[in-house]
């Protein structure tokens, strides 16, 4: 029997493949998420990742080379995979997709909104989105509030305080779940842990994936000493 939403803990990272069939997405309830927030490969043809802080004797040792120099059409199931996927276990998905992928998805999918990120990235541009400063984030779903086509513009976070190559910004998705406001998220591409970092500042319950145990270390760190934010009550419930 797959476990309810609410025999999970507070917060949990699953070290394994997403599409894992005993402990991955296809292990949740139907609908028991109500929100997925996630950022996975773009297929930018890098053999796995790493980082200066990591030493490539480790690096070799330790990370899972996952495939980002799929084939065009192989990298399109897989993300439909996925994608399909998560759409029985949410309520609603929001995902960057990365600009060379734009064309895939919508296509491939029907797109509910889209929200435009612009990196002012100064010196901490990583590898991959260097040269690609507008991150699209596509949004489906039915939502309350939605983007109707807003452009943000964020500080990149300085990527060496991570081993990850390509940490996700803390304010984008801050921005992005405050304005969803749901009780609920999950992230199959946890990275380096900003999803988690922002639910459980916010006191959200989050399941997370990562195939790459070696982020642990980035996870564990944004996650040490963070301090819940306060709940705003309204007026009206007295």
């Amino acid at each position: 029997m797959k476990p309810r939403i609410d025999e999970y803990k507070y917060g949990e990272v699953r070290y394994c493949d997403c599409m894992d069939e005993d402990y991955g997405l296809p292990s949740l309830e139907d609908k028991s998420w109500e929100l997925c927030l996630t950022d996975p490969p773009y297929n930018k043809k890098f053999n796995g990742y790493h980082s200066k802080l990591y030493n490539m004797k480790n690096y070799r040792e330790n990370i899972i080379y996952y495939k980002d120099n799929m084939k065009p059409e192989e990298y399109q199931e897989w993300c439909m995979c996925w994608f399909r996927t998560l759409k029985k276990i949410t309520k609603s998905i929001i995902i960057s997709v990365g600009i060379t992928n734009l064309e895939m998805w919508f296509r491939c999918t029907n797109v509910s909104d889209i929200l435009y990120n612009y990196n002012r990235m100064g010196k901490f541009g990583s590898r991959i989105t260097i040269f690609n400063k507008i991150e699209p984030w596509l949004y489906y779903g039915n939502c309350k509030q939605q983007f109707n086509l807003n452009v943000l513009e964020f500080e990149r976070m300085d990527k060496h305080n991570c081993l990850h190559p390509c940490p996700r910004d803390y304010n984008v998705v801050e921005f992005i779940i405050k304005r969803l406001e749901p009780t609920s998220v999950i992230d199959p591409f946890l990275g380096s842990g900003t999803t988690a970092e922002v639910c459980e500042k916010l006191g959200i319950k989050w399941l997370g994936y990562e195939i790459n145990e070696v982020y642990s270390q980035d996870i564990e760190k944004r996650l040490k000493n963070i301090r819940v934010e306060p709940k705003q009550i309204s007026l009206e419930t007295f």
